[in-house]
């Protein structure tokens, strides 16, 4: 018999995360206009991926010490993303050698495109990071790989439901 994996609790979380995601790129926004005013030393190093902050070396020196930890946030978050995909990656690798193999390349070839969506998503981030559009469509394409790696999981064949082809 087949196993059923369970992925709530990690689409849960990054559901969430996204939520908070969004908030954050809004106010992210709001914030870059008011960049160079003079109210902290823009100190902040990114971490991981940096998939969203300017390197720090283009950074002014008077950046905002909240766009600095809103920067930060939005790469952790991304990193939290990425690391939900390598999960569910894992456990399809694990489940798909019970699939035919049309299923299979299906499968195959919308991760690719779901892939190459993520990375040019990620492309128009870095180009101008202060434009809130940029996150959110990095971050709904993030989203989007998720729910079709979650449902292939969960299923075991996700190309018979409703979009997932």
């Amino acid at each position: 018999p087949a196993r059923r994996w369970s992925w709530p609790a990690t689409l849960t979380g990054a559901l969430a995360g996204a939520a908070a995601v969004v908030a954050l790129t809004t106010g992210l926004a709001h914030l870059r206009k008011g960049e160079g005013n003079g109210l902290g030393n823009g100190r902040g190093e990114g971490t991981g991926t940096a998939l969203i902050a300017a390197d720090a070396s283009t950074r002014s020196p008077n950046t905002d010490p909240l766009l600095v930890e809103a920067e930060r946030e939005l790469e952790q978050a991304a990193l939290s993303y990425e690391r939900a995909v390598d999960r569910l990656r894992k456990i399809l690798d694990r489940e798909q050698v019970l699939w035919d193999p049309e299923t299979r390349a299906r499968i195959g070839d919308r991760l690719a495109r779901l892939d190459e969506a993520v990375a040019h998503s990620r492309a128009v981030a870095r180009r101008d990071p202060g434009d809130s559009s940029g996150a959110d469509m990095l971050f709904s394409a993030y989203q989007r790989q998720i729910a079709f790696l979650a449902e292939a999981v969960h299923r075991g064949s996700p190309a018979s439901g409703e979009g997932l082809r």
